[in-house]
This record gives structure tokens, C-alpha cells and sequence, in this order.
């Protein structure tokens, strides 16, 4: 596994670890904070824990050096955050959105780069 891929993994462990699980226990406060309301906290709590088995899809690709499980574990990230991006352009270019929502679009669309940057490596 590359130098380049193991620390994506890493990076990509605190992300989702510390977003997913703010998310997965405390939907309500963690948006309200940041003036993203109204909040659903089910769905919400459903987004946590799949950005939290997200991590642990990246763990266990580190911890076991599969060439196999790694493919997948990009693929899917790959994935995840292009779709996320355009879901949220899609809400971008209809509806006017404070600057933390183009903030977030940004972070998907750089993720989105850096994960189909792996899965072409």
C-alpha cells in the first residue's frame, strides 16, 4: 500500500470518525450549532453511523494490507463523496445556502478528487 494511500485511509479515519460520531450521537445540537436546521435527527443519526462503518471499512484496510479490501474501500469512498457533492450542488443551485454549505460542497468535491485520484493509481 502507497505512502500516499495509507495516509488518505488515516486522514479519512478522523474525518468520518469524529463527524460520523458527533452526528450518530448528538444530531440536533451538532447542526443547530452551525445553523443547519431544521434537523431529522433519524436521518442524521443513520448518516453517522454510515460515515462511522465508513472508518472502520478504512481500519481494516490498513490493519489487514488487502489489495482486495482496499480497492473496495476506495471504490466505495469514491463513491460516497462524489454522490454526496452532487447532492448537494443539486440544493446549491436551486435554493441559497450560507457559505458553510459551499464550505462542506467544497470538502466533498476535494474528497471526491482524492479518493478517485486512489482508485486510479
Amino acid at each position: 500500500m502507497s505512502g500516499k494511500l495509507t495516509a488518505m485511509l488515516r486522514v479519512n479515519i478522523v474525518v468520518t470518525v469524529l463527524l460520523g460520531g458527533s452526528l450518530f450521537l448528538f444530531p440536533g445540537m451538532l447542526l443547530a450549532a452551525i445553523g443547519w436546521a431544521p434537523v431529522d435527527p433519524l436521518l442524521t443519526r443513520v448518516l453517522g453511523a454510515a460515515l462511522l462503518v465508513m472508518a472502520w471499512g478504512s481500519v481494516q484496510s490498513i490493519r489487514t494490507n488487502s489489495k482486495e479490501l482496499t480497492g473496495v474501500i476506495i471504490e466505495i469512498e469514491a463513491l460516497f463523496y462524489t454522490l454526496a457533492a452532487i447532492g448537494i450542488l443539486r440544493q446549491l443551485l436551486l435554493v441559497p445556502y450560507p457559505t458553510l454549505v459551499w464550505l462542506v460542497f467544497a470538502f466533498l468535491v476535494a474528497c471526491s478528487v482524492g479518493w478517485i485520484a486512489c482508485w486510479f493509481e
